[in-house]
């Protein structure tokens, strides 16, 4: 259970329409190992009872509650904004978690100062000896997939290096975040938490794979894969992110590989409309990459987002 007053840690959790998941996510991180942490749930407009739910069985809870869908980028990064721990988690409503997950965690960016970003070991909910998720490798070309992907739970090895952390359950130093900014709220959803990782190595930090820490995750919990709104913002976002961050062959490489996958939706209206209008943002945030300047600043407070709060109606305070 979280201890009241300033927490080491803050967790946000994006919740849409997610009520479904909500017990056993939010008990799971109640039961902690780890007690020294606050709970931020972000609601993304919820039409499912999410948030009266919350605020009624769950009381320590702390809700941001916005009245209609900000993506996972913006909505992730309200609860960024509101946290005050000095490391920063988020985790993906749609998910379990072992008793000492946010513990191992925890020792991980502890034991080294390095370290900008952490993941835990992400494994399939219904197949438990399975890898969902042991971290994300980009590819000489520019595409990042999920390390181990289906392989046994026994292969993910020990902590150590990877080129991503996925946000399903990372945690994040402050410091780091102050350094490169939070998440591109232009892509709304998909690959904001490669282009992250991608900012933080360039810049020196570390990401890493923590396998003791470990998250059961159902997988696609608010939108469905290979869905329409998948399609449309993972093509244009892998897209954009080589822009912002890879070499000139990376860009023309997933250029054509989007021309060809995710059912050619790049080449579709509104996708490629879209992705054109954000072109120059992109670029104008990869000559700021290269200069080592920060285009989402963050030091902890709202006003530091790049755009004023909508729609933040309810906010329940530690009890």
């Amino acid at each position: 259970m979280p201890i009241p007053g300033t927490p080491r840690v803050s967790i946000v959790v994006l919740n849409w329409n997610g009520i479904r998941f909500l017990d056993e996510c939010l008990t799971s991180v109640k039961n902690q190992s780890f007690t020294d942490f606050e709970l931020i749930l972000v609601d993304n407009g919820s039409h499912d009872g999410s948030v009266d739910y919350v605020n009624r069985k769950y009381p320590w809870v702390r809700i941001v509650s916005n009245a209609v869908n900000q993506g996972f980028a913006r909505g992730t990064n309200q609860g960024l904004s509101e946290a005050s721990g000095r490391y920063l988690v988020t985790l993906n409503n749609d998910t379990r978690v072992d008793q000492d997950w946010l513990l191992e965690l925890v020792k991980t960016m502890d034991a080294d100062k390095a370290i900008g970003a952490a993941q835990s070991l992400v494994l399939f909910y219904d197949n438990p000896e399975l890898i969902y998720n042991a971290g994300i490798d980009i590819s000489s070309t520019g595409y990042p997939r999920n390390r181990g992907f289906r392989n046994k739970r026994a292969s993910a090895g020990r902590l150590g290096p990877v080129s991503a952390a996925c946000a399903c359950s990372a945690i994040y130093r402050r410091e780091a975040l102050s350094q490169v900014g939070l998440f591109d709220e232009s892509f709304w959803s998909y690959h904001e938490d490669v282009d992250l990782s991608w900012r933080l190595r360039r810049t020196g930090w570390k990401i890493v794979i923590t396998p003791a820490s470990v998250v059961y995750h159902h997988g696609s919990g608010s939108t469905s894969y290979l869905s329409p709104l998948t399609l449309h913002h993972s093509a244009k976002n892998l897209l954009l992110m080589n822009v912002k961050n890879g070499s000139v062959p990376q860009v023309i490489w997933q250029f054509l590989t989007i021309c060809f996958r995710y059912r050619r939706y790049i080449l579709k209206s509104p996708c490629a409309r879209e992705t054109l209008a954000l072109l120059p943002q992109a670029l104008a945030a990869r000559r700021n990459i290269k200069k080592g300047t920060s285009t989402t600043p963050f030091s902890g407070t709202a006003s530091d987002l790049p755009h004023p709060d909508v729609a933040v109606t309810t906010k329940v305070e530690l009890s």
